[in-house]
């Protein structure tokens, strides 16, 4: 069983798109609510309970306690879904789960990050792993839409990217997500390997973007219906241009510079693009949509944006730690460079969603603005 599917989900259609009497008006389908639009940037980039742990715990294995601590929940969680959750039908269990769609995109996604984590330790020996990577890829997509013709239950159906805004509100989701996340690892390991940073100071520096990203996500929700389009590309351009002026600034920084001072301003621009966008790409992403589908859409899209953050994170970091080397242990270059690779990834999704969400908007403009 897909487990995407499992929730609320009717019949598969028979026609291969959405069917208009499926898309309710804009005003009669729900919106996001913005507090839980905007809820991941909020409890992944809280700022001050890790540096805490990392104080408490001690600077060599007090990162590893932030992750331990989300074991009992996940435990929780599986417990309770398995008692929540309602039995599959005797429709839904003919395909079972794509165990080989699965393995497929697992392996293709360590054969890409791989070689960006580890691409300083090994050299120039990670290009076969990485062109592996993307090889999978296409075999994945192959294996997808062969599963799909053979009425099989695809891990990621093919049909749901015949809509523009679909496919272009997954992929600014996973570019932005990729670009805003990967900032962490380079700033927190600037700040406190080249400013002499505690953990819990460090973690200060996001205080602005976490406000930023809270309180743009809820205004946001708000007009989503009314200006979707436009918070989603200047939200895009606004975050490409607040993690550029941080890179500069991270730059050209001096020990003894006060880095909270000094980087709150593009932090909370950061974080004002970031939650601009969030809401109002997820609802213009899943409204075309009928709803039997709309539980597969939304994984679709959860994992969309899943992979962007684990692929934008690698970026940053690998950035990050092979300017070090090739800078010779100069911090704030280093940073510099990870900072500059996440605003890229938010530069594409600008780029991404200028001509997706502008494109054909007279034939769509009814049904979304």
């Amino acid at each position: 069983m897909n487990p995407a599917r499992s929730l609320g989900r009717d019949d598969r259609p028979s026609g291969p798109g959405p069917a208009p009497a499926d898309v309710p008006a804009p005003r009669t389908r729900p919106r996001l609510r913005p507090l839980r639009s905007d809820r991941q940037p909020l409890h992944r980039h809280r700022p001050d309970p890790g540096g805490v742990i990392i104080q408490g715990f001690g600077t060599t294995d007090g990162w590893r306690w932030i992750f331990y601590l989300f074991l009992p929940l996940d435990l929780a969680v599986l417990w309770v879904a398995a008692r929540v959750l309602p039995e599959s039908g005797p429709r839904e269990r003919v395909g079972g789960l794509d165990l080989v769609g699965i393995l497929l995109l697992t392996l293709a996604v360590i054969g890409v990050e791989l070689p960006l984590l580890q691409g300083g330790s090994w050299g120039g020996r990670t290009w076969w792993l990485a062109w592996t990577g993307h090889l999978l890829l296409v075999l994945f997509v192959l294996w997808e839409r062969a599963a799909a013709r053979r009425a099989r239950q695809p891990l990621i159906d093919p049909v749901l990217f015949r809509a523009r805004t679909f496919w272009v509100g997954t992929a600014v989701a996973g570019a932005i997500y990729g670009g805003f996340t990967g900032i962490f690892v380079p700033l927190m390991q600037f700040l406190q390997q080249g400013m002499h940073d505690t953990a819990l100071k460090a973690s200060q520096t996001m205080v602005m973007f976490t406000l930023g990203s809270a309180v743009c996500g809820i205004l946001s929700g708000r007009v989503v219906h009314r200006a979707g389009r436009a918070l989603v590309i200047g939200g895009t351009a606004l975050t490409a241009a607040g993690l550029l002026i941080a890179a500069l600034a991270v730059g050209g920084a001096t020990p003894g510079n006060n880095m909270v001072l000094r980087l709150s301003l593009p932090l909370l621009v950061v974080g004002c693009g970031a939650g601009c966008v969030i809401a109002a790409n997820q609802t213009l992403a899943l409204h075309p949509v009928p709803r039997h589908d709309g539980s597969t859409a939304a994984g679709v899209y959860q994992t969309g944006m899943k992979l962007g953050t684990s692929l934008g994170t690698a970026l940053a970091a690998s950035l990050y730690f092979g300017g070090l080397v090739s800078a010779h242990q100069d911090y704030a270059a280093a940073a510099r460079d990870g900072l500059l690779g996440a605003a890229g990834l938010c530069a594409v999704a600008f780029m991404v969603a200028l001509p997706g969400l502008t494109l054909g908007r007279r034939r769509t403009a009814s049904a979304v603005s």
